[in-house]
């Protein structure tokens, strides 16, 4: 690491908190307004753990992957950064089919079909939270 990479990385671990503030935030306003559905899975509520949320991935449930492709693209014309992060399953990757062989999970390769991550970043605002939400669900 270099002296200016140190510099930037010191600056960036004081906002750590504010950082993680935000996206907690940001995910109680956006399991606040998509808890209103039945048609898809948030993540989890955990206890005695707090998430970092990076991620705020979401499953839609009994979706194919055309229909999550879709939804991520006319998100993507409405300008909203969702995406699907990973399509293809850890052990469908080559470095595993060639390691360890084909291997049958088929829960894992549905869930691959069906979720997608919205943004959740400290940057995204209660505004563009709303408008993610509202737009999300008009297209499922």
């Amino acid at each position: 690491m270099t002296e200016i990479q140190a510099a930037i990385g010191i600056i960036q671990i004081n906002r750590l908190p504010d950082f993680l503030a935000k996206r907690t935030r940001n995910a109680q306003k956006l399991i606040k307004n998509l808890e209103k559905t039945e048609k898809i899975k948030l993540p989890p509520k955990l206890k005695n753990r707090t998430p970092s949320w990076y991620l705020y991935t979401i499953r839609i449930k009994n979706a194919s992957d055309d229909k999550r492709n879709g939804i991520i693209n006319e998100m993507h014309n409405r300008g909203i950064g969702a995406e699907a992060y990973y399509p293809i399953p850890v052990h469908q990757m080559p470095y595993y089919r060639e390691s360890f062989g084909k291997v049958h999970l088929p829960e894992t390769d549905k869930a691959a079909k069906q979720v997608l991550s919205l943004p959740i970043h400290p940057f995204v605002t209660i505004k563009e939270i709303d408008f993610i939400s509202k737009t999300f669900l008009s297209l499922l």
